[in-house]
């Protein structure tokens, strides 16, 4: 699992997000409560459930909506929102399917969208429309994926340039041979 994520195409910021998930070290409201006695841990999203991570990304009625906008639905995992490492495990089956990595590459993204847009409402009482959230998630996906592009291709650029300019040279050569010596 861990190898896994760490090799996906993903920003550096998703990637730690993702696994301070997997290691319970997201500050969400239900943690703070048990580890400090501080804040209500209610669900400000929902006002119905202790904000725990799985309820915050996953079953909360505000991430649910944002689910049902999303490009990529994981039907057959949702009896695993329960735990968050569970529901992880279930989600890297996807692999192996046609563009499974893309997936859950977006997926992520997707996650971490949810979690800046609760954090919106909480500190700074603005709320974003479920379609705004899958595309911002959306968006950076695809500018993180076209800076993989554009840097692989100035990596190959600088890596045969110099063979392109040695044979621009070698057909500015004159051929001995057509001169006549």
């Amino acid at each position: 699992m861990w190898r896994v994520l760490w090799s996906l195409r993903i920003s550096h910021k998703v990637k730690i997000f993702i696994w301070k998930g997997l290691k319970e070290a997201i500050p969400v409201k239900e943690l703070i409560w048990r580890r400090m006695s501080k804040e209500d841990p209610i669900c400000s999203g929902c006002g119905e459930e202790l904000e725990t991570l799985e309820n915050l990304l996953l079953k909360c009625k505000k991430a649910k909506e944002i689910w049902k906008a999303a490009p990529v639905q994981w039907d057959g995992i949702q009896k695993l929102t329960e735990n968050f490492n569970s529901w992880w495990a279930a989600f890297f089956e996807a692999i192996q399917r046609d563009q499974g990595l893309d997936h859950i590459s977006l997926t992520t993204y997707i996650l971490w969208q949810i979690w800046k847009s609760m954090n919106e409402k909480e500190f700074n009482n603005k709320t974003h429309d479920p379609t705004q959230v899958i595309n911002k998630a959306w968006n950076a996906w695809m500018e993180f994926n076209d800076g993989i592009k554009k840097a692989r291709s100035c990596s190959i650029e600088k890596t045969t340039a110099p063979f392109q300019m040695e044979e621009q040279e070698d057909s500015q050569i004159p051929d001995n041979r057509t001169v006549g010596m």
